[in-house]
């Protein structure tokens, strides 16, 4: 898998470096970034957003940026900028959050502390998710999270050799997205063919 994720990061820094024009360069920066080659970075994120000054993810990861090298203001300045470019006020909290956790900032100066984030995951609980065998009766299938039936869960299970599990999980993918119907069928008949 990481091998995969390096071959897609060389391939999107091939098109940047070949076509200075392509939105890709925000992709390109947020690798450098995982990589800590936040000056390159930079210098990636500030000639692109010349060319689309009005990305907004660009502006969040420049902002991610500029916070990394310690510019805290620009910093809040470039994701204000993109919470402004999609009128989202719950984004720019968000990116203020991270502002102020990266530069630590304490809460009382209006952000999260590491503290008191890492309370909060030490406190967060996973929803109880149990697919229904496939014998249950209508009456006896317990309630479960469905933000869970996805296309991707139900290949993880394939993967796993869970089968009818699966097959659970693109039946309600069925009644959850009936425009999809002949699609998810399909892929039903498909795993009781391989199976």
């Amino acid at each position: 898998m990481k091998t995969d994720n390096v071959a897609f990061e060389n391939k999107v820094k091939l098109i940047c470096e070949s076509e200075i024009q392509s939105p890709l360069f925000a992709r390109w920066a947020w690798a450098e970034i995982e990589n800590n080659n936040i000056d390159n970075a930079l210098n990636i994120l500030e000639s692109g957003l010349k060319t689309y000054p009005d990305y907004p993810v660009a502006h969040f990861i420049y902002g991610k940026c500029l916070v990394l090298k310690g510019r805290v203001e620009e910093a809040k300045a470039a994701v204000l900028k993109g919470a402004e470019l999609i009128h989202s006020e719950e984004s720019f909290v968000y990116y203020n959050d991270m502002i102020a956790t990266l530069s630590g900032e304490t809460e009382s100066e209006g952000g999260l502390s590491i503290e008191s984030l890492a309370e909060q995951l030490a406190n967060a609980k996973m929803p109880k998710f149990m697919p229904p065998p496939e014998n249950y009766t209508e009456e006896e299938v317990p309630d479960f999270d469905v933000s869970f039936f996805t296309e991707t869960y139900a290949k993880i299970l394939l993967e796993q050799g869970k089968v009818a599990e699966a097959i659970t999980v693109f039946e309600k993918l069925i009644q959850l997205h009936p425009e999809k119907r002949e699609y998810y069928l399909s892929r039903v008949e498909e795993i009781k063919k391989e199976d």
